[in-house]
């Protein structure tokens, strides 16, 4: 109520001023009109003395131009008369500009009587809506005087509230003294909350950042999801016809299974005569079985084989070329000093080649007929079930006589020269491993003097394994 009280006082009182503002302005035009009114009045005394004063020299003029005037003075009174009608055409000129200034002035004076009376209409117009603004205020002020007044007796009740209050006030007054120490603990919170607001405000800027990528992130992966859900209808089609084929398969499967094990049966059934007839063939070949495999000359034993052949032909001569009637060697004598001569023969055509020959089956079969010998030897060679190796002994000379080197023949199941691979070897080898899977007792073993070869065909290395790595 207070405020509203002073509202509509400041409501009069700001009124009041503008009535006395318009009161002002009306006075200050009126005063306007007042000076204007006088300053033509003015205009019009000058204006009418003028006017006698032209009617006055115009009678003087007619009295001095009368003839009953003296000749005398006619030369004074012309001058006088030219006097008089220049100051006649000076006041004529006086009383146009006259007549002109006064009517700019009425025109000037009626266009601000127009303008004035305008501006009073409105100055009235305006203090009628003030004097009504007015009137309403005075009855809103006795309104709220009314309302003052069954205010104050509200008001003598509010203040006995408000003593209660005090007392209450007093009390809380009390208990906040009693809660400044939490208040410091909150205060310590509030800091140590804002540190960490400063810290989530800048988490917030990273999350927006990382917000912004994601979005970017989502709207490729939005893009892809598009192609990927293409791609998954594409397959939903592709695995519908699987499913059809599928179907179809497991018809045929049915079928195969059933066929599989009728094969199953018979493969055990077929295994076992494989067993069998492996078996046989194997006891039909020889139940001990012999291979000899030779390996290459190494370089020291081709050396040593040149060396000996060259030291075997190299002989003293004591005795002269035809001393027992033989013909003279083929050798050079080479006088020496004392009278004697050393014969120098070349060495063999062979010197330095392995003594071991592997003749083929069609030299055996020109070789003639077994039964001249009683060799056991002499008939496996023969045998065209077997291998065959031809040894020669080392050369030896002779002293001229024609060359009369044994040669040992012998007969194996396999025979496997120099230039055989481990490879080979193997695939002789393999159908026994093959008859001890089966479940046979097979004992298969390597035996020759140091250096023959033996771990190399067993073992073998990593680029050449041997048996037993393949087995």
């Amino acid at each position: 109520l207070e405020e509203s009280e002073a509202m509509l006082t400041d409501q009069m009182s700001e009124a009041s001023e503008r009535i006395a503002s318009l009161q002002s302005d009306i006075l200050g035009q009126a005063d306007d009109i007042g000076t204007k009114q006088s300053t033509i009045v003015d205009l019009q005394h000058k204006l009418q003395s003028a006017a006698e004063e032209t009617e006055r020299l115009k009678t003087r003029m007619a009295r001095m131009t009368s003839p009953s005037s003296a000749e005398a003075t006619e030369q004074g009174h012309l001058d006088e008369i030219r006097e008089l009608e220049v100051r006649l055409e000076q006041s004529k000129t006086n009383i146009e500009n006259l007549q002109q200034s006064s009517r700019q002035k009425e025109s000037d004076h009626d266009a601000d009587k127009a303008r004035l009376l305008s501006d009073i209409s409105e100055l009235k117009s305006r203090l009628d809506g003030a004097s009504t603004e007015l009137t309403s205020i005075e009855s809103e002020n006795t309104r709220l005087t009314e309302e003052l007044e069954s205010t104050s007796s509200k008001f003598e009740e509010n203040k006995l509230q408000l003593e209660e209050i005090a007392e209450e006030n007093e009390r809380l007054e009390a208990e906040l003294e009693g809660k400044g120490e939490m208040l410091r603990t909150v205060e310590s919170e509030k800091i140590s909350l804002e540190a960490k607001v400063v810290f989530l405000k800048k988490e917030l800027d990273d999350t927006r950042t990382e917000k912004s990528a994601t979005e970017e992130k989502l709207t490729e992966l939005s893009s892809q999801l598009s192609s990927t859900t293409t791609h998954l209808e594409n397959a939903k089609s592709e695995v519908h016809n699987l499913e059809n084929k599928l179907r179809d398969n497991e018809q045929y499967l049915e079928q195969f299974q059933s066929i599989e094990s009728r094969l199953v049966q018979e493969k055990h059934v077929l295994n076992q005569i494989r067993r069998d007839l492996h078996n046989k063939v194997l006891q039909l070949s020889g139940n001990i079985r012999v291979f000899v495999r030779v390996r290459p000359l190494v370089e020291s034993e081709r050396l040593l084989s040149l060396v000996q052949g060259a030291s075997n032909t190299k002989r003293p001569a004591s005795r002269p070329s035809s001393a027992n009637g033989r013909p003279p060697s083929r050798s050079s004598l080479c006088p020496r000093g004392n009278g004697t001569a050393l014969s120098v023969r070349t060495a063999p055509p062979d010197a330095g080649l392995s003594p071991f020959r592997f003749p083929s089956v069609t030299d055996r079969k020109v070789a003639g007929n077994p039964s001249r010998s009683s060799s056991p030897s002499y008939t496996s060679f023969h045998d065209l079930s077997k291998e065959t190796i031809e040894l020669t002994e080392p050369y030896k000379d002779r002293g001229g006589l024609s060359d009369r080197r044994k040669k040992y023949k012998y007969g194996f199941n396999r025979v496997f020269s120099p230039d055989s691979t481990q490879n080979e070897v193997w695939l002789a080898t393999e159908p026994l491993v093959q008859s001890a899977l089966d479940g046979m007792a097979v004992t298969c073993f390597a035996y020759g003097q140091t250096g023959a070869g033996k771990t190399h065909t067993m073992i073998g290395d990593r680029e050449n394994p041997g048996l037993i790595p393949r087995s």
